[in-house]
């Protein structure tokens, strides 16, 4: 091979490499975005980091079941429940006035997408928030 084409083929054989790792680089997908918040309940601190697609499902799900019950506090449960803090969720939803404790059956099923576990959550902060109304009976 003459000296003039072999300084031509390695600059084009550099040249589509160049190229080939250009295309990979710029073919990473992007991360996703997170929501972060520490939340503080009882003096420790909970480290909340939700998909921002999940964290908006679940803000849309959130129904504050009374106006004695801040939407913050509902959103809380349900966050805490997202990251699987069951004990933290059932001090916040005490607090509330709510019933505090969990379905047996708690977790992340195997199918489920982060959305629809978010809304799941959120439902179940409702459920937890709700005030508890005592029964008094008939009094004797």
């Amino acid at each position: 091979m003459p000296k003039g084409v072999k300084v031509e083929w390695l600059f084009q054989s550099l040249t589509e490499h160049n190229s080939a790792r250009q295309s990979v680089v710029q073919s990473k997908p992007e991360m996703p975005s997170v929501f972060r918040k520490i939340l503080s309940v009882d003096g420790k601190s909970y480290s909340i980091a939700i998909p921002t697609e999940a964290y908006m499902a679940m803000k849309e799900a959130i129904e504050s079941p009374d106006e004695s019950v801040p939407f913050e506090n509902v959103l809380n449960v349900a966050m805490l429940l997202f990251m699987n803090y069951v004990d933290a969720t059932t001090t916040v939803s005490e607090s509330c006035g709510g019933g505090g404790s969990t379905s047996s059956n708690w977790g992340k099923d195997d199918d489920e997408d982060e959305r629809e576990r978010a809304r799941r959550c959120a439902q179940d902060a409702n459920w937890l928030c709700k005030q508890i109304r005592k029964y008094k009976g008939p009094h004797r």
